[in-house]
């Protein structure tokens, strides 16, 4: 993922995982905006950094995946492309933003 941040918003580009295609495109050019806990809920794509135990084994630091659920310790997310859901849970601390716009390149 790469990205770019800008007075409160972050410009993000994905990796080319392809696991939130065909909903968004690693050409697309995503806007992700900083916001409190309680404004994220299940349905809201959000973008989150890995631990560095799971960012080595993924090659990645950070995430882009749509929220599906509500835990005591943050929230369970999944891959739009992906069959099952992501097997940790997403602290808040490790939440970046959620997705506000979208443009395709």
């Amino acid at each position: 993922m790469r990205e770019q941040r800008s007075e409160g918003a972050t410009v993000v580009m994905l990796e080319d995982t392809g696991s939130m295609e065909p909903t968004y495109d690693t050409r697309d050019i995503l806007i992700v905006q900083s916001c409190p806990p309680e404004e994220i809920g299940s349905g809201d794509v959000i973008s989150f950094t890995l631990p560095p135990n799971l960012a080595a084994k993924y090659g990645c630091t950070s995430v882009f995946h749509r929220v599906v659920g509500r835990t005591v310790g943050g929230w369970v997310t999944k891959g739009d492309n992906n069959e099952m859901m992501d097997w940790w849970v997403v602290s808040p601390h490790q939440v970046r933003g959620k997705l506000v716009a979208r443009f395709r390149t």
